[in-house]
């Protein structure tokens, strides 16, 4: 029921705008009560958070498949781009649209960052070959993570492109680091 909440909430979403449907909305073109949406969901930001789990799930699964011994940085780059390569980009799309229609709808993804932080930090301690992960080496590897990832799907949104492509330059953009860094965005 949860998968079936997503869909009509996000083609309502996609066809009124976000801040326009609210629960009732999206219970009535479920054919359900409000009080049933509840049980699944505690508010409508609740479903769009639904889509980035996914993506941390494959994350999770990816780091556990990744090959130990390496850095955190590039354990997070090898998993980001077997990420971006597996997307559907159409759903992707579809989220795009929506949350960058009204910056509210991200509130909820806070919650789903404090779970990924919670979650990763032993994976890395295993794929770099560590007991534990230095704090601020981790927590810098996933910010890069983060930042590169979000920027990649703002750049792809907004002036197409190759999705994956732009994931790699902007892990490159982190690799090789900001002083020497420069965007070839093919024009003129």
């Amino acid at each position: 029921m949860a998968a079936e909440f997503e869909r009509i909430a996000m083609d309502l979403f996609v066809q009124r705008g976000y801040a326009a449907v609210s629960v009732d909305d999206i219970a009535d073109a479920a054919g359900v009560s409000a009080r049933t949406f509840y049980r699944y969901f505690t508010t409508k930001e609740d479903v769009l958070a639904l889509y980035p789990r996914r993506l941390t799930e494959f994350v999770r699964q990816a780091l556990v498949e990744e090959r130990s011994g390496r850095s955190a940085f590039d354990v997070m780059s090898s998993v980001l781009i077997k990420l971006a390569q597996s997307m559907d980009l159409e759903e992707l799309r579809r989220w795009c649209g929506v949350v960058m229609s009204d910056r509210h709808s991200y509130s909820s993804m806070a919650l789903n960052d404090l779970d990924l932080r919670q979650d990763m930090e032993p994976l890395f301690a295993q794929r770099t070959g560590r007991t534990a992960v230095d704090p601020m080496l981790f927590d810098l590897s996933l910010r890069a993570g983060q930042a590169a990832i979000t920027s990649a799907t703002a750049a792809w949104y907004t002036e197409d492109g190759d999705f994956v492509s732009l994931v790699r330059e902007a892990l490159g953009v982190f690799s090789r680091g900001f002083a020497n860094a420069t965007r070839s965005t093919g024009q003129g």
